[in-house]
């Protein structure tokens, strides 16, 4: 077998410490990573299991970005031990010496991105502008819900009003639904930050494969660029499910907001129904509960509209069969 071609070890020094420095900014997401932890509550009680949803892939995520930098420190070692001569021209060196990692862990990384891989960052950010426009609901209970009401009376201070026990199932509903707003915005900030450093990280490390190694050329060469070729597609990869982890977020804190603000309007709708008569008849009760039974068609439509819209998330996360359901 003929000897490789040699390489000026300056060469493979200067990558490996440019691929450490790559290895150690991947190292820190994970800093960024913990504080765009979800609690149970930040999607208020009714969405509860999205946010343990959203936690689970978070896990996932972690798991997949933290290979990298064990992957970059078996190559700087590899690339070292090339410069200290062992390999650089080397007759009898291994023909598998930059093979990628073995059968097994190669499957097993196969898994964790069938396991965790969302969706296209794309379609989250469509599926988030849809649910800040409430464009989600239904059109058709929209525009029920918009009708105008008539307009409410004063009260007449003698009379007990039968809507007040009708609204308060609907107050109690709100406030199943109440988001943590703040909480919900800086993780999905965080998720963004994520996404873009590491946007940038694989970037850095296709523009250091190019710009370090001009003069190093061979069959060592083609195997290495193809192995890191290979960890830039990865990174890539792991910022697009970091990005789509925000938009979830996001999207999620929309959809319940939206949710909250309409059934919120349709209890005001009814206690004002419930004022608009008195004193009470027969005909007027009779007139208050059909009302209240058609604003309680609306809210069971935004409730459908709300699940459909967890549905479209759980499918964006890459979740075929939820664990629990929106109740």
């Amino acid at each position: 077998m003929a000897p490789l071609p040699p390489v000026d070890p300056r060469i493979l020094r200067t990558h490996a410490g440019n691929l450490e420095l790559l290895g150690y900014r991947i190292e820190s997401v994970g800093y960024l990573s913990a504080e765009a932890a979800l609690r149970t509550g930040v999607f208020g009680d009714l969405c509860a299991s999205m946010a343990s949803l959203i936690e689970d892939r978070h896990r996932d995520q972690d798991q997949l970005t933290r290979r990298f930098p064990r992957k970059f420190d078996v190559a700087t070692r590899k690339l070292h031990r090339m410069a200290d001569g062992k390999r650089n021209g080397n007759r009898d060196r291994r023909a598998d010496y930059w093979a990628p990692a073995g059968r097994g862990e190669r499957r097993k990384d196969t898994e964790d991105r069938a396991r965790s891989r969302p969706g296209r960052a794309v379609d989250g950010e469509a599926l988030v502008a849809k649910f800040r426009e409430r464009t989600w609901i239904d059109d058709r209970l929209a525009r029920r819900a918009a009708a105008p009401s008539p307009a409410a009376p004063v009260p007449h201070r003698s009379d007990a009003n039968p809507a007040a026990p009708l609204a308060g199932p609907l107050r109690s509903l709100i406030d199943r639904m109440e988001v943590d707003r703040e909480a919900a915005a800086a993780a999905a900030r965080r998720w963004a930050l994520i996404a873009a450093e590491l946007r940038e990280i694989a970037a850095d490390l296709d523009w250091s494969l190019e710009a370090d190694l001009k003069g190093w050329s061979g069959p060592d060469r083609t195997a290495y660029q193809e192995l890191m070729a290979h960890n830039v597609t990865g990174i890539a990869a792991v910022a697009a499910t970091a990005a789509m982890l925000g938009h979830a977020v996001e999207g999620v804190a929309g959809a319940v907001r939206s949710t909250r603000e309409a059934v919120s309007g349709l209890a005001d709708r009814l206690t004002a129904v419930g004022l608009e008569a008195v004193p009470w008849t027969v005909q007027r009760v009779l007139g208050l509960y059909r009302a209240a039974f058609g604003i309680w068609a609306l809210v069971l439509g935004y409730l459908q509209a709300l699940a459909r819209s967890m549905a479209h998330l759980r499918a964006m996360l890459g979740v075929r069969q939820p664990g629990a359901r929106v109740a």
